[in-house]
């Protein structure tokens, strides 16, 4: 978008210069004009490129349980949201260790902190992308059976987290989440 505005003032620019070309300039009121757009259109550039990097890409969330573990919940304007392990502060979209989920038909998101890894439960017909080379974040349903029968117990009628996994329950729409207690986490 920024590079459309820059290069719409560069032809403006030039326009401006032949215009004035044309009419050969051998006044100073002319010649003051030019200094004028020229001041103008770099002016606005300048604006431009402010805006731009103040601008931000969706609303980042920072979740944490007690013991410091945290997830970020980066809800992008393109619809998409990023799971990513830590506080992650970057502007730029991080090379490993995240998750990209796109395609939410509801709003909560379930992470579950094991060990040194992170497993994310989303529902299944949610498009997902795992980027984590070294298998610090992983999708639940990979192994859906496996996680169930080590992180889940039967209540008789719902399958509930064990007592002993820490998770946060992420609700994406309302942009807030709880812990394992169902206390609000900040």
């Amino acid at each position: 978008m920024l590079v459309i505005i820059v290069l719409g003032l560069i032809v403006l620019l030039i326009i401006s210069a032949f215009i004035f070309k044309k009419k050969r300039i051998t006044n100073y009121k002319t010649m003051g004009k030019t200094k004028k757009i020229i001041v103008i259109t770099l002016l606005c550039v300048f604006i431009f490129v402010i805006i731009s990097t103040l601008m931000s890409d969706g609303i980042k969330s920072f979740y944490c349980l007690s013991d410091d573990k945290c997830v970020t919940v980066w809800k992008r304007d393109s619809g998409e949201v990023l799971i990513i392990s830590g506080k992650y502060k970057s502007k730029e979209i991080p090379l490993d260790n995240y998750i990209k989920i796109t395609n939410l038909n509801y709003s909560s998101i379930v992470v579950l902190f094991v060990g040194n890894k992170l497993l994310v439960d989303v529902e299944n017909n949610a498009m997902a992308l795992q980027k984590s080379s070294n298998g610090t974040m992983e999708l639940y349903r990979n192994e859906k059976a496996l996680n169930d029968s080590l992180y889940t117990k039967f209540d008789g009628k719902y399958r509930r987290y064990k007592e002993k996994i820490n998770y946060i329950n992420i609700n994406i729409e309302e942009n807030y989440a709880t812990d394992k207690n169902d206390k609000k986490l900040n």
